[in-house]
C-alpha cells in the first residue's frame, strides 16, 4: 500500500472523501460505508500496511462510483473493498483493475479497459493524485471523516507495566519450577522483576511437583569438539512425542520438534499432529527461515537424530550447504537430549503444579520454551538466552503462573442478561506476546487469544471452578486450531415451528450482526447467524426434490417429529459452543407469553411505525399455490392426519461431520454416529474381518497399524439427509510394506460409450451397490491393527486383520481381483483393454469399485433374472432399481423418445455452494472464458490464492472430463497457470464457474435413432446435412500458446449423437506451419479411432460403416487422401505420422473428410469462442438445456419455455 508524502497538516479535507487512483496499493480501501455501501463479509483480522502501519480491516464489501466518460456519466462497480475507519482517503487499486483488464493511461488522464479507445473513466488530476469519482452529491462529510481518522489513530497508552515482586518461592513456580541457581540469578538478567525477602527457591528434592517432575537418567555431558562462534551456527533438532501413541492434544497435537542453538542455548519449538515426510519437511523449512529473516543469522552445522521423516530434510540440508551430524544414540547427542528434557521437565512441572489436563500437553512445552528463554544459564555467564540473541534484557512484569485463574472480558452480554457477570472464566495456559496470553476455557474446550484479562494466581486448575454458563458462552473469533461452526440450533428448531423460514431467519440474522460488538483487540463475541435457507438454494432444490422417493434408514427415522424436537433441544447433545437459549427467552409461538402483552392495542398509528433500511422479502408465492393446491385435493386431509411430517435437513443445514471419535460426545449427532458405528463394527464382525491377537514374542518386529473412524453423512440425490454413515478405516499412510496397489477403474468414455448404446438398442440398465465391499477379499499377508476407539473394552487391545478393510493401499487391488473372478464365475469374460467392462452374448456388466451397472435387451430377461440371483448370494448387495445416478452424474431417462441424458447438476451446485460462487441477477455469462490468452501473473505469490486457484481448476478438470465438453478448452487453458496463479486467474476460474451455475441443466444425450440422422446446420431450418452414427472430428490452432509456440490441439468423437469421448489439449512439440499442426491432431485423433474400433469389436457392436474422422484444413486432407499431395518435412515425427495416417486411409481402416470450419464441432476445443460461436459450438455437440425432460421425470408440469433462458 502506497502512502500519501504529503504532511498532515496540510492535507485537503476534500481529499479524504475522495477516491484516488493508487497504482501501488493491491486492493481497494474505503474510510465510509457511504457509496451504496454492500457488505460482504467481515475483516476477521486482516490488515491493510500504509508505511509502516497496520489498520485494522473491519468489514468487506461492494461499492458504485459515478464517473466521468467521453459520453457522460457511468456507474463503476467494485467489488471486495476494504473498509478501514479513520483511513486517510479512500483507495482504488489499480493492480485490482489490471486483473479484469482496465488499464491506466497517465497521458489522458483515464482508465480504459482492453483497447485504448474503451475508455471507462476520465480521472480529475489534483495534488498529485488522480481522482476518480465525479457526483460530489454523493461524498460523505469531510470533516465527520477527518474527526473520524483522528479518533481511529489515536496511540494508546505506553507506560510501562509495574514491577512484578516475588519471593524466590513465588518465582520458582511462575518459572515452571526451575533451578534455585536460576531463580537467584533472575533480577540480574531480566527487567521487569524485584525479588522480594521470602522463603527461598526450593532445592528439587524438597519440592514434591519438582520430584515428580525432574527424575531422569544420565546422558552424555561432554562438550561439543567444534564449539559454536556465534549465534545460530550450530543447532540441534530433536523430535520429542508428548503423548502416548493413540493419544492426542486437544487440537490434534503429538510431537514437539524443538531446535536448540548450541551458542545462545536459545530455544525454538513447534507443535505438530504427525512426523510424516511433508510434515517435518514444512516445520523445518520455516524454522531455517526463521532463522535467517528474524535473527539475520545462517545455519552451518546441524546435529540430529535418524528420524524416519528426517530424509527430505537431509536432502535440503545437502542442497543448502549445511553439515551434518547425526547420531546413533541418545547418550551421543547429549546437548539435544538435556534441552529436550529441560523441555519436557519443565512442561511437565507447570502441567502438574497447573492441574491441566494431559490434552493440554503441546500447551505446556510451548510455555516451557518461553520462560526457558527468559531464565538465566550457567553456560552463558547466567544470563538469558533471550539476552544472547535479542541484546537486551527481557521483559517478564507480564508473567502470571501457568494455569492461574482468568476472567476474560465479555463485552457482549445476552439482551437478558444485563446484570450477569462480564467475564468469561478460563485458565492462563501460555504467552504470544507480553499483552497476548494464551486462556483455555473450560466451559466450551478451546483456547483463545486474548488481550483483556485479569489473572487470579492462588487459584488454580481444580475442576471445581464456576464457569460460565454454556447458554451465554459466545463463539470465539480467534480460536486456535478449532475450525468455527454456526450454531445449528436455532435453523433446526425454527423448521421444526414454523414454515416462515426464510423470512424469519433472515430478519433474525441481520438484526444479531448489527448488534455485534468486538471484545478489545483479539476476542470477538460472534452471535452465531442462522444459516440463510433463502432464494437461491431454493431455487436449485425445488424443481428437482423427490420427498417420495427419499430412502430412509432407522438412524434417521427415529429424528421426525416429536423426538427429533426433543433431540435437538436436549443441551447434552450439543457440541461446544452450540448453546441454547434459556426457556422463556424466546415468545412461545401457540400462545402469547410476550412481556406487556396487556399494554399492546390494535390500533395502529403512524407515530409508531418504525421504517428500516433492510426491506422484507416478498412472500414465496411457490410455496402458498403448494399449500393452496394440497387443500383442494380430496386426499390431503386424511394424509395429513396419518402421517406425521417428515424433517428434511439439507447439507447446507448441518454441522460439520466430526473429525475424532471423541468429538462425538458434543457433536449434535453424536448418538446417531455412534449408532452407525456399532452397526460397522458388527458388520465387521459378521464377515469375521479381524480377531484378537494375543501379544506374543512373534508381534514385536510386525507392522501394527492404528484404525481411525471417519464420519460422514449420506444425501440423496437433491442433498437431503438420509443417512448417517460411520466408517472403519485403517491408517495406510503409515503402512510401510504394501507391495502392488494398482486397481483399474472404469474411464469415463467407456460409461458414455454404454449409455449410448443402451439409448440406441432401448437396454435396461439396472444398478447394484455392493455394501462394504472391500470386506468381501482376503488379505493375503499378516497385518495387525490396534483397535478401534470405543471398543477397547469389548474386542481387545490389539486386532489381527483378516479383510481388506478400507484404507489399506492393497485393498483396491484385492477387491478388484476378488469381483472379476465372481464375475467370471457368473459366466462373463472381460473386455480386452477395458477392466471394468465384462460381457457375454445377453449381458454387458461394468463397474466403478462397489458401484455395478448392468444393461441387458428385454429379450433377455431370464438371463439376467438368473445373474441376478448368483450375484446376491456371492455378495451383500443394494438393488437401486433402474439406473439414475453414477459417479455424480444424473442419468435421464426418456423411454418413450428411445433417448438417455447425462448431467453434472448437482456437482455444480455443490461447488457453487462451497466457495460461495453466486450470481446476484438471472443473467449468467455467454460463454466460459472471456480471453484465450490471460498470461503469466506478476504478482507476488500468495499460498491462499493458489490454493483455492487450484481446487477451482480442480473441479473444473472433473465436470470437464465427465459431462461438459464445452468447457474442456476452458480447462485447458486455465490449468497452464497453476503454480503461481495471480488475481485475473482467479477471476477467469469463477467466471467460468458462473457460466456452468448459468447452464448447469445442459446435458449430453443419446438418441435411439438406428439410421443416420439429419442435423441443421445453420439457422436457416433450410441448411441440413445427414450425421453418421459414429464419427470423430479433429482440429489444431497453430502456435496459439505464446511463451511455448506450441500449437492446440482438440479431437472429438460421437455415437448416436452422444459426445462419448473428447480432449482439448497442446501438442507436446512445436511445428513449424498450420498443416504439420493439423496432422499431428489427425493423427493423435485417428489413433483414438483405432482403439474405439477394437472395443466394438470386442461387444460385437457392427456399425455397418467406415469410421470417418472430419478435418476442417483441405492440405491435410489432401495429404492423408492423395497420393501426389504428399507434405515434404524435415520434421521426422511429423513425416512418421503422414505416413501412417496414408497407410490407414489406403487400406480403408479409416475415412478423412474435410468439413468448413463453421461446421466443425471439435473447433471449440482449440480456441474460446465468441458468444455467438460458442453457441453453435454448443448446439454441435449436443448439448441440451432438459430442465423440461427433469421436471417430467419427476413428476412435475414443465415450466413457461421463455423461463428456460439463462443467457445474456
Amino acid at each position: 500500500m502506497s502512502t500519501d508524502c504529503t504532511n498532515k497538516q496540510t492535507i485537503k479535507p476534500s481529499l479524504i472523501n475522495r477516491w484516488i487512483l493508487d497504482p501501488g496499493s493491491n486492493t481497494h480501501v474505503t474510510n465510509t460505508r457511504a457509496y451504496g455501501w454492500k457488505k460482504r463479509a467481515d475483516g476477521k483480522g486482516e490488515v491493510v500496511k500504509a508505511g509502516n502501519q497496520e489498520l485494522q480491516i473491519q468489514e468487506w464489501g461492494d461499492v458504485v462510483l459515478l464517473t466521468d466518460t467521453p459520453t457522460g456519466t457511468q456507474q463503476i462497480e467494485l467489488t471486495y473493498v476494504a473498509y478501514v475507519p479513520g483511513f486517510l482517503t479512500n483507495v482504488v487499486g489499480l493492480s485490482r483493475c489490471r486483473s479484469v483488464g482496465i488499464h491506466f493511461d497517465s497521458g489522458r488522464d483515464c482508465l480504459y479497459q482492453r483497447r485504448w479507445n474503451n475508455v471507462i473513466s476520465k480521472l480529475q488530476y489534483m495534488g498529485g493524485h488522480w481522482l476518480i469519482d465525479s457526483d460530489s452529491m454523493e461524498r460523505p462529510d469531510a470533516d465527520s471523516l477527518l474527526a473520524a481518522s483522528a479518533h481511529a489513530h489515536k496511540k494508546p497508552s505506553y507506560e510501562p507495566r509495574k514491577q512484578l515482586q516475588l519471593t524466590p518461592e513465588e518465582a520458582h513456580i511462575m518459572w515452571g519450577h526451575a533451578g534455585r541457581q536460576a531463580i537467584d540469578h533472575l533480577p540480574r538478567s531480566v527487567d521487569g522483576l524485584q525479588l522480594v525477602d521470602g522463603d527461598p527457591a526450593p532445592k528439587w528434592k524438597n519440592c514434591e511437583i519438582c520430584i515428580q517432575s525432574k527424575l531422569t537418567k544420565l546422558v552424555s555431558r561432554r562438550p561439543p569438539r567444534e564449539p559454536a562462534t556465534r549465534p545460530f551456527e550450530r543447532i540441534s533438532i530433536d523430535l520429542v512425542q508428548l503423548l502416548e501413541r493413540g493419544e492426542h492434544c486437544y487440537n490434534g497435537d503429538q510431537y514437539l520438534f524443538h531446535m536448540v542453538d548450541q551458542d545462545t542455548k536459545w530455544h525454538e519449538g513447534s507443535c505438530i499432529p504427525d512426523k510424516t515426510k511433508a510434515t517435518l519437511t514444512r516445520v523445518f523449512k520455516r524454522l531455517l527461515a526463521k532463522i535467517e529473516r528474524q535473527y539475520d543469522s545462517q545455519v552451518v552445522t546441524i546435529r540430529l537424530d535418524m528420524e524416519a521423516g528426517y530424509v527430505e530434510l537431509l536432502e535440503i540440508c545437502r542442497d543448502l550447504g549445511i553439515a551434518l551430524e547425526p547420531r546413533a544414540t541418545e547418550a551421543q547427542n547429549g546437548g539435544i537430549e538435556r534441552a529436550g528434557k529441560s523441555i519436557v521437565i519443565r512442561g511437565r512441572a507447570i502441567r502438574l503444579h497447573a492441574g491441566l489436563p494431559k490434552e493440554y500437553a503441546n500447551e505446556c512445552v510451548m510455555s516451557a520454551i518461553y520462560l526457558l528463554n527468559r531464565t538465566p544459564v550457567e553456560a552463558i555467564d547466567w544470563r538469558c538466552p533471550y539476552t544472547k540473541v535479542k541484546g537486551v534484557k527481557p521483559s517478564v512484569a507480564h508473567l502470571e503462573v501457568i494455569g492461574a485463574r482468568a476472567y476474560v472480558l465479555n463485552e457482549k452480554l445476552p439482551r437478558g442478561a444485563k446484570l450477569d457477570s462480564r467475564a468469561l472464566i478460563g485458565h492462563l495456559v501460555g504467552f504470544d506476546s507480553t499483552n497476548i496470553f494464551r486462556v483455555w476455557l473450560p466451559s466450551i474446550g478451546r483456547v483463545i487469544r486474548t488481550r483483556d484479562v485479569v489473572f487470579v494466581r492462588s487459584k488454580l486448575c481444580d475442576g471445581q471452578g464456576q464457569y460460565a454458563e454454556k447458554s451465554y458462552v459466545r463463539e470465539i473469533a480467534e480460536v486456535l486450531d478449532i475450525e468455527e461452526t454456526p450454531d445449528y440450533s436455532n435453523i433446526l428448531t425454527e423448521q421444526l415451528s414454523s414454515p416462515g423460514i426464510e423470512e424469519e431467519g433472515e430478519n433474525e440474522n441481520n438484526e444479531e450482526e448489527e448488534n455485534a460488538e468486538e471484545i478489545g483487540d483479539t476476542i470477538h463475541v460472534q452471535i452465531l447467524p442462522n444459516r440463510k435457507q433463502g432464494s437461491t438454494q431454493q431455487k436449485t432444490t425445488t424443481a428437482l426434490m423427490t420427498p417420495d422417493a427419499t430412502p430412509e434408514s432407522p438412524e434417521l427415522t427415529q429424528l421426525t417429529g416429536e423426538s427429533l424436537t426433543d433431540h435437538l433441544m436436549d443441551d447434552t447433545s450439543w457440541g461446544r459452543g452450540y448453546a441454547l437459549a434459556p426457556e422463556g427467552e424466546e415468545p412461545d409461538r401457540t400462545s402469547n407469553n410476550a412481556a406487556r402483552r396487556e399494554e399492546i392495542s390494535s390500533q395502529v398509528s403512524e407515530q409508531f411505525i418504525v421504517k428500516g433500511k433492510r426491506f422484507r422479502k416478498p412472500v414465496n408465492l411457490g410455496t402458498y399455490l403448494a399449500t393452496f393446491a394440497a387443500c383442494i385435493n380430496p386426499t390431503a386431509p386424511a394424509k395429513l392426519l396419518s402421517e406425521a411430517p417428515k424433517i428434511r435437513l439439507h447439507r447446507d443445514q448441518l454441522p460439520a461431520e466430526p473429525k475424532r471419535w471423541k468429538d462425538l460426545d458434543q457433536h449434535p449427532f453424536g448418538a446417531e454416529f455412534k449408532k452407525a458405528s456399532r452397526k460397522e463394527i458388527n458388520g465387521c464382525i459378521q464377515r469375521s474381518c479381524f480377531r484378537q491377537a494375543a501379544r506374543v514374542s512373534e508381534l514385536i518386529d510386525a507392522e501394527i497399524l492404528p484404525l481411525m473412524w471417519v464420519f460422514t453423512y449420506k444425501f440423496d440425490e437433491d442433498g437431503y439427509l438420509y443417512k448417517f454413515k460411520a466408517r472403519l478405516v485403517v491408517r495406510g499412510d503409515l503402512q510401510q510394506d504394501y507391495g502392488d496397489t494398482y486397481a483399474a477403474t472404469l474411464a469415463a468414455k467407456i460409461f458414455r460409450c454404454l449409455i449410448a448404446m443402451a439409448a440406441s438398442f432401448d437396454l435396461e440398465l439396472y444398478q447394484y451397490d455392493v455394501l462394504n465391499a472391500f470386506l468381501n477379499a482376503e488379505l493375503d499377508r499378516p497385518t495387525y491393527v490396534r483397535c478401534p476407539e470405543g471398543y477397547e473394552s469389548e474386542l481387545g487391545q490389539l486386532l489381527e486383520l483378516k479383510r481388506a478393510l478400507y484404507g489399506l493401499r492393497d485393498a483396491p487391488r484385492l477387491w478388484y481381483k476378488h469381483l472379476t473372478a465372481t464375475l467370471e464365475k457368473l459366466g462373463l469374460q472381460q473386455v480386452p483393454g477395458v477392466p471394468c467392462l465384462f460381457s457375454n452374448d445377453s449381458l454387458i456388466v461394468f463397474f466403478f469399485v462397489d458401484d455395478i451397472v448392468v444393461a441387458v435387451a428385454s429379450k433377455n430377461k431370464d438371463v439376467y433374472r438368473q445373474f441376478d440371483q448368483q450375484l446376491r448370494a456371492a455378495y451383500d448387495v443394494r438393488f437401486l432399481g433402474e439406473l439414475k445416478w453414477f459417479l455424480g452424474i444424473r442419468v435421464i431417462r426418456d423411454r418413450s423418445q428411445k433417448k438417455i441424458w447425462l448431467m453434472q447438476d448437482s456437482f455444480i451446485d455443490k461447488v457453487a455452494a462451497k466457495y460461495n460462487i453466486a450470481q446476484e441477477s438471472t443473467k449468467y455469462p455467454a460463454v466460459p472464458l472471456v480471453d484465450g490468452n490471460i498470461g503469466l501473473s506478476t504478482e507476488e505469490p500468495d499460498e491462499q490464492r493458489t490454493k483455492l486457484y487450484q481446487e477451482l481448476v480442480g473441479s473444473l478438470a472433473y465436470i470437464a472430463t465427465y459431462t461438459r465438453p464445452d468447457v474442456a478448452q476452458t480447462h485447458s487453458e486455465l490449468s497452464r497457470y497453476l503454480q503461481n496463479p495471480g488475481q485475473k486467474h482467479v477471476s477467469a476460474a469463477y467466471h467460468a464457474w458462473k457460466y456452468l451455475i448459468g447452464q448447469k441443466r445442459l446435458a449430453i444425450g443419446a438418441h435411439g435413432d438406428q439410421s443416420s440422422r439429419t442435423i441443421y446446420t445453420g439457422s436457416s431450418l433450410g441448411s441440413a446435412e445427414t450425421e453418421p452414427l459414429f464419427y470423430g472430428a479433429s482440429d489444431a490452432a497453430f502456435a496459439d500458446d505464446l511463451p511455448t509456440r506450441r500449437s492446440s490441439q482438440g479431437y472429438l468423437f460421437m455415437l448416436y449423437g452422444m459426445p462419448i469421448d473428447w480432449k482439448a489439449t497442446l501438442q507436446r512439440s512445436v511445428t513449424k506451419s498450420t498443416t504439420e499442426a493439423e496432422l499431428l491432431a489427425l493423427s493423435t485423433a485417428a489413433s483414438e479411432l483405432q482403439a474405439w474400433n477394437r472395443l466394438f469389436k470386442h461387444i460385437k457392436l457392427d456399425l455397418e460403416m467406415v469410421p470417418t474422422i472430419y478435418c476442417d484444413n483441405l492440405q491435410t486432407v489432401g495429404v492423408v487422401t492423395k497420393h501426389e499431395d504428399k507434405l515434404f518435412t524435415r520434421l521426422r515425427h511429423v513425416d512418421v505420422h503422414q505416413h501412417w495416417l496414408r497407410q490407414e486411409v489406403a487400406d480403408g481402416r479409416i475415412s478423412v473428410q474435410w468439413k468448413p470450419t463453421n461446421l466443425m464441432p471439435a473447433d471449440g476445443l482449440t480456441k474460446i469462442l465468441v458468444r455467438q460461436k460458442h453457441a453453435e459450438f454448443v448446439r454441435q455437440l449436443g448439448l441440451r438445456d432438459v430442465k423440461v425432460c427433469l421436471l417430467k421425470a419427476e413428476g412435475l408440469d414443465s415450466p413457461d419455455p421463455a423461463s428456460l433462458t439463462h443467457w445474456y
